[in-house]
């Protein structure tokens, strides 16, 4: 799917193009999001972190964002906390981590997002919700 070698065999269909290899590149990959098992989470506010996806985005697309991925305590985090470091007075769960991962790829508004196995990362109660 990233277009980093082609299929050998049977064909990946892309909205109405049935041929990767006919796509520009760039267009394609800017419809594609991509959610790691292993989120980075940069040194920063959680909101830097976020808009890494998309620096642009509107509050209501965060509002959005952050309602479809349930990412509900980040209200709850001060904004200016930075995060993922030990000696800055808050460090996020995995769970946590993969809640701003989701809320960065939905802000970009793709037509796919591709997500790595988290369910297998997150917290038990969390995974039900992706089963």
């Amino acid at each position: 799917m990233a277009r980093t070698c082609d299929p050998t065999e049977g064909q990946i269909v892309f909205g109405s193009f049935d041929n990767l290899k006919s796509l520009n590149l760039d267009i394609f990959r800017s419809q594609v999001a991509f959610i790691s098992a292993n989120p980075r989470i940069i040194r920063g506010s959680i909101i830097e972190n976020i808009l890494i996806g998309n620096q642009k985005a509107t509050r209501g697309q965060l509002k959005t964002a952050l309602e479809v991925a349930n990412a509900d305590f980040v209200d709850k985090i001060p904004q200016d906390a930075l995060v993922g470091f030990k000696n800055c007075g808050y460090k996020l769960t995995l769970s946590q981590k993969h809640r701003i991962a989701m809320v960065r790829a939905l802000i970009c508004e793709p037509k796919l997002i591709i997500i790595e196995d988290i369910t297998s990362k997150l917290e038990p109660s969390d995974a039900v919700q992706y089963a």
